[in-house]
């Protein structure tokens, strides 16, 4: 709409040097990081770390209630004399405008273009069930917030001069077959194609802006917990030796998101010398990862010969599992 854009372009301006454009380039970026989906899950449990880390943060959801209490707890939770904030917006991200409007609020929390926007936001619908038994409102919203509220956000993000824009990868990201969750997993697929679409047009433009992916691995959240019987003891063995809780994987992640959003090299940390994030760079972007390959085998190989993890979250043995799921129930 004209009103957002007189008022993005009346921000950026006003954030802008004095003698500069007032282009996405020659205005000055905050230390402020938007993360969408922000009121949950890895999403909440990120804006947390990276407000730990000293950064802003403006977290959103589609309630506006919901995010303005994650951004009030959060507050809440900082260390005393802390200085860095967190913000709320409600959005939607499958909605044009709603992001639109989310890009003005970006500037006016941060006071200039942000630092880096992830975007987090995305749905499996809650559901794991083959592609023919999945009813057509839960494949549209989970097309809709994955795969058109990543472009709207990336577009957003990029237009309103974030630094940096981080998608956040997921199951079928690589190509993999994502059974029972085929919408999801399609949604996801695009996600490496879109960085390095990204990163051409910026880099053809003389932009200095990049696009990079983050990757949690498999995170213990509400999206995931209805899978607990989806996949049998075969599912429920690999998400008790794989799966993380949000607080771990963010620990692992915010301080690298940062850190490239603040123009710091990745390469420092310890850890960073995966051969997924050695092709990236090689790229010219970034590629975070938490479950490397690596660390995939040797959780498994601990479960196998140690039993370590083993019913961590549920029973894996099938009668314990419906002996549990009763209990639960009465």
């Amino acid at each position: 709409p004209a009103a957002v854009q007189g008022a993005r372009r009346a921000l950026r301006s006003r954030s802008s040097s004095g003698g500069g454009s007032g282009s996405r380039r020659a205005a000055p970026r905050a230390s402020g990081v938007v993360v969408t989906g922000g009121t949950r899950g890895i999403g909440r449990a990120l804006a947390a770390a990276i407000l730990a880390e000293g950064s802003d943060v403006l977290v959103t959801g589609r309630d506006g209630a919901a995010a303005a209490e994650a951004a009030e707890s959060l507050n809440s939770a900082a260390a005393a004399g802390a200085r860095a904030r967190a913000h709320a917006c409600a959005c939607d991200v499958g909605d044009a405008a709603s992001v639109e409007a989310l890009g003005v609020a970006a500037l006016q929390a941060f006071g200039a273009p942000p630092a880096a926007w992830v975007c987090n936001a995305g749905t499996n619908g809650y559901v794991y069930a083959d592609l023919v038994d999945m009813d057509a409102a839960t494949v549209a919203a989970v097309v809709a917030a994955n795969s058109v509220g990543t472009l709207l956000c990336a577009r957003e993000a990029l237009r309103g001069g974030a630094a940096h824009v981080f998608l956040m990868e997921g199951a079928g990201s690589g190509g993999e077959p994502t059974r029972k969750y085929a919408a999801y997993g399609y949604s996801k697929a695009g996600y490496r194609q879109l960085i390095s679409s990204l990163n051409s047009e910026l880099k053809a433009s003389g932009s200095s802006q990049k696009v990079h992916a983050l990757s949690p691995g498999l995170v213990r959240t509400e999206m995931t917990s209805p899978g607990a019987d989806a996949f049998g003891s075969t599912g429920r063995f690999f998400v008790n030796a794989v799966a993380e809780e949000p607080e771990d994987v963010a620990a692992y992640l915010a301080p690298r998101v940062v850190r490239v959003a603040r123009g710091g090299d990745m390469s420092e940390l310890e850890g960073e010398n995966s051969l997924s994030r050695a092709a990236a760079s090689a790229r010219g972007h970034e590629r975070i990862e938490f479950l490397t390959p690596p660390r995939l085998l040797a959780k498994v190989a601990r479960r196998l010969a140690l039993g370590e993890n083993k019913d961590r979250y549920s029973p894996e043995d099938d009668a314990e599992f419906e002996a549990a799921r009763k209990r639960e129930s009465e």
